[in-house]
C-alpha cells in the first residue's frame, strides 16, 4: 500500500525565498567538513564568485519554468505528521570553474606601494590579509599564490609592494655594497647585506629587494615585520 502523507505550508512560507546551488559531491563534502572556508565573494561592481579553500567558481543562473517547493526532510516525523513546505525557488545556480580574478590585487598594491619609513601619506585602503581575502575574488590558496608572485611584504599587518623608485635605490646600494665588500653576486650574504645598509634602509626592505631579485623566489606570505 502506498504511503500517503499530508503537506502543509509553513506559517512564514510567503517570506521564504531560497537560493539553491547545484554542487559536485566534492564541493558538498567540503561544505560539510570545512564550511568556514567557503565564501561568495564580490563587491557591488563585480559578478559574484563561489570560492572553496583552493578553487574559484563562476556562479551561473539556470532558470526553470516551474516554481519548485522545498520540503523539510525531517526523518523523525511520524507517518501521521505532514511534511512542511518551508519555501520555494524558481532558479538553480550552477558552479563553473573559473580562473581567480586577481587583477584588483595588483591595482590595490600599486596604489599603496611602500616608499620608505619617511612616507607621510596613509594607506588608501587597508591591506590586511583578511581585507584582501574579502575583496579579491579568489580562493585562499589562490590569493596566497598571487601574493607570492607579486613580491609583497607585510608591514604593520598590511601587505605592500615596494615602490619602484625606492626599490631601485635600494638595489643600487646593494650592488655598491657587493663591490665594496667583495661579495659575489651569486651568493650575497643576506644578513650581512641587510646589516650593512641598515643605516639607510630598514633591514626588512633590503631583504625583500634581495629576495625579489634572487634566483630562489621569496615566500613572502610568511614574511612579517
Amino acid at each position: 500500500m502506498t504511503e500517503k502523507r499530508g503537506i502543509w505550508f509553513a506559517r512564514d512560507f510567503s517570506d521564504q525565498e531560497f537560493k539553491v546551488f547545484e554542487v559536485t559531491e566534492e564541493i558538498l563534502n567540503e561544505i560539510k567538513t570545512d564550511g568556514n572556508k567557503i565564501a561568495i565573494r564580490g563587491e557591488d561592481e563585480d559578478g559574484a564568485v563561489f570560492c572553496t579553500a583552493k578553487e574559484t567558481f563562476e556562479i551561473q543562473l539556470v532558470e526553470t519554468s516551474n516554481c519548485c517547493l522545498l520540503l523539510n526532510p525531517d526523518k523523525n516525523l511520524s507517518q501521521e505528521q505532514p511534511f512542511i513546505i518551508e519555501g520555494k525557488f524558481h532558479n538553480i545556480y550552477e558552479l563553473v570553474p573559473t580562473k581567480p580574478r586577481i587583477s584588483k590585487l595588483a591595482n590595490l598594491l600599486h596604489k599603496n606601494s611602500y616608499k620608505g619609513p619617511e612616507e607621510t601619506q596613509s594607506l588608501v585602503t587597508p591591506l590586511t590579509y583578511e581585507h584582501l581575502l574579502s575583496v579579491i575574488q579568489a580562493s585562499q590558496a589562490q590569493l596566497d599564490e598571487a601574493l607570492e608572485s607579486l613580491d609583497v611584504l607585510s608591514i604593520d599587518g598590511n601587505f605592500r609592494t615596494i615602490d619602484s623608485s625606492y626599490g631601485c635605490e635600494v638595489l643600487d646600494l646593494i650592488l655598491s655594497a657587493c663591490i665594496e665588500n667583495d661579495w659575489s653576486l651569486e651568493s650575497v650574504p643576506e644578513a650581512g647585506c641587510a646589516s650593512h645598509l641598515s643605516a639607510m634602509f630598514p633591514e626588512y626592505v633590503t631583504r625583500a629587494v634581495l629576495y625579489s631579485h634572487s634566483a630562489e623566489p621569496m615566500r613572502c606570505i610568511g614574511l612579517y615585520f
